[in-house]
């Protein structure tokens, strides 16, 4: 429980054009805390993205957008933000303890490089005598990628929903969780069970 807790604590988003991120309610502050805006939401701006916050067409940060509507703190926080020069896509990240800033990419890399779970695969590396294919879709081995991110099984999910990168850290524990039931066990679990346990987490 405390890996979750870290996890879903460090998780930030890296400001790109600021179009997929919203003001408040989403961690993107570059501080050790919640990384949340902390200045009061009035009801009519609940909704606005980090690009309301930036000068129309242009890549740097409105001042005088900024002071009318965060306070002091904020303000400060934000004008620290460096922004891309390019049009790029916000994206997530996480802060690990000490302060190290890990990116998504960089997590799938480790995964697939250092072969972190006991997968088919990793079994059949070691000279166990098993069918290395994946046991749900059979359509590849089960490698560590494979199973957490382009099996079949996968494709039920729609995990690409605004603001959810900690739901999908939460997924992959159930999907994980879901496969070993029905290895070991031979107890299946549905797509929506899978969702449900990964929801309870949070």
């Amino acid at each position: 429980m405390a890996a979750l807790r870290a996890f879903r604590e460090g998780a930030r988003r890296k400001i790109g054009n600021g179009l997929n991120t919203t003001v408040w309610r989403t961690p993107w502050l570059p501080s050790l805390d919640d990384g949340c805006v902390t200045t009061h939401m009035p009801d009519h701006l609940c909704d606005i993205t980090v690009s309301n916050l930036m000068v129309t067409g242009e890549q740097r940060w409105d001042i005088d957008v900024l002071n009318d509507i965060c306070d002091n703190k904020d303000v400060e926080l934000i004008k620290r933000i460096p922004l891309p020069l390019s049009d790029k896509v916000d994206s997530w990240f996480w802060i690990l303890k000490g302060g190290r800033e890990v990116y998504y990419a960089e997590l799938l890399s480790v995964v697939s490089r250092r072969g972190c779970l006991p997968t088919i695969q990793a079994l059949a590396f070691k000279h166990v005598n098993i069918d290395a294919r994946c046991p749900w879709c059979h359509n590849g081995v089960e490698t560590d990628t494979h199973v957490l991110f382009s099996c079949d099984f996968m494709r039920a999910f729609d995990i690409c929903t605004k603001d959810q990168c900690v739901f999908i850290g939460m997924l992959c524990w159930s999907i994980w969780h879901r496969r070993n039931k029905w290895v070991w066990e031979k107890v299946n679990g549905s797509a929506f069970s899978v969702r449900a346990a990964a929801t309870n987490l949070l």
